[in-house]
């Protein structure tokens, strides 16, 4: 399957989105990473990522459902992420907290598409482990 034919197959976000306040700065080399996306290898991969016109957008990889969406804006030094978007239907995500999803998204983007690594954005303080809580999302 083509690069084309995965993305033609992501659910886009509906209007149930929400912007977020995620800003970075991204390398040559980085904006490359992005570039070339994410494809999850088994079912414990929970994420598939996607460039497509400017945009990059992160996705689980089981349904297809979007979550997040970054317009990728080049600059002198690589690109920069702006107009951040969260999916905030309720049949597709539950996250519901805005600086949670900021956290989480850098999460991802650093340890999944640069190989950075980062601690995981714990929320849950009840029993829950974190590795369990990590494996979850």
């Amino acid at each position: 399957m083509t690069g084309s034919d995965r993305f033609s197959s992501i659910k886009m976000l509906s209007g149930k989105s929400e912007l977020i306040e995620y800003h970075r700065q991204f390398s040559h080399g980085e904006y490359k990473q992005l570039q070339q996306g994410l494809t999850a290898r088994s079912m414990d991969e929970k994420w598939n990522g996607y460039f497509h016109d400017g945009r990059f957008y992160l996705c689980r990889s089981w349904t297809g459902v979007c979550i997040y969406e970054l317009d990728l804006v080049e600059t002198e030094s690589g690109c920069s992420a702006e107009n951040t978007r969260v999916n905030r239907d309720p049949s597709q995500y539950r996250e519901t907290d805005n600086r949670y999803d900021v956290l989480l998204l850098d999460f991802l983007i650093s340890n999944l598409i640069l190989g950075e690594p980062k601690p995981f954005p714990r929320r849950s303080t009840d029993d829950v482990s974190g590795e369990v809580e990590q494996y979850s999302v």
